[in-house]
């Protein structure tokens, strides 16, 4: 799925990657590269960056299939959860909230820039924004998660590099994943 504004200013893209029990997860992600955004400055000191909650990399859905080919849920957030804030800038913060209307859950971000970083793509060094950030996912069962990632924008923003450091109710996690591949797969094919 890609849509591209005629400006080129606004596109989508979709990632698909294994979770901890191997279900695929597909997360469907907007890119606003010229959506209002400013971080006022308070004397000498730099606030939170602010302006279109969709201004940069911003998460608009996210479908989990189990191995079994049937989906086990899915969230459309509304408006999307922002990621990073476009054009970065190292040293900003930012939060980015979505709610799905269908559960009433919340999905927030808050995070900062932090600076540039390389990950190893199978062979292919690529070149990114280090993001720091603390997750949070609504409902009585959800912790805070530590959610590091590394973004290319010369690769449209894409998120080729993540470190998380959670705890669920199977126990304490940390992962770290890279993209494997810069020439993507087609989906998986849907089951009826």
């Amino acid at each position: 799925m890609q849509q591209v504004a005629s400006d080129g200013t606004e596109f989508t893209y979709e990632t698909v990657q294994p979770d901890l029990r191997g279900n695929a997860v597909v997360s469907a992600w907007q890119v606003k590269t010229a959506a209002l955004s400013a971080t006022p400055q308070e004397l000498s000191v730099s606030g939170p960056n602010i302006g279109d909650p969709e201004r940069g990399l911003a998460l608009k859905s996210q479908t989990v299939t189990g191995t079994d080919g049937k989906v086990q849920h899915q969230y459309v957030f509304n408006p999307g959860v922002l990621f990073v804030p476009l054009p970065i800038q190292a040293g900003e913060s930012f939060q980015g909230v979505g709610v799905d209307p269908a559960s009433g859950e919340t999905l927030t971000i808050s995070g900062n820039v932090d600076r540039h970083q390389r990950v190893d793509a199978c062979g292919e060094v690529i070149d990114g924004w280090q993001v720091n950030t603390t997750e949070t996912f609504s409902g009585a069962k959800s912790q805070p998660a530590t959610y590091n990632y590394l973004v290319a924008t010369q690769l449209g923003a894409m998120i080729v590099g993540e470190h998380i450091d959670t705890t669920t109710a199977e126990g304490h996690f940390v992962l770290d994943y890279s993209v494997g591949q810069l020439k993507p797969d087609p989906l998986p094919v849907k089951a009826s």
